[in-house]
């Protein structure tokens, strides 16, 4: 069976004078209305996504007080000095016991 081009483009035209095309005040509201809808479904995930990552940052405290600090205003946490402070000898002890525990395993 051979493929006859011409007979293809002749049915393919006939098909096309059978379809309904909508009118110019329809494709703009249906293009409107899918433009609106997608910014406002863009609008809902990048608010959900904010919240979620708050959350997340607030749950595992990876700087969400600082970060709202940032947006709110709020007095900053400083962050130049350690929280805790080590002294030398203590990590010496802490060392020397290290080994010794694992001297007697």
């Amino acid at each position: 069976m051979a493929f006859d081009p011409l007979k293809f483009f002749r049915e393919v035209r006939a098909e096309m004078t059978k379809v309904t095309w909508p009118s110019r005040k329809e494709t703009v509201v249906t293009t409107s209305l899918v433009m609106g809808l997608a910014a406002i479904a863009a609008l809902f995930f990048f608010v959900a996504d904010q919240v979620i990552g708050i959350a997340v940052r607030a749950l595992f405290g990876l700087g969400t007080v600082s970060f709202l600090a940032g947006i709110f205003g709020f007095a900053r946490i400083r962050r130049d000095r350690p929280a805790a402070a080590v002294s030398a000898p203590a990590i010496e002890q802490i060392n020397e016991a290290g080994h010794e525990a694992g001297a007697t395993s």
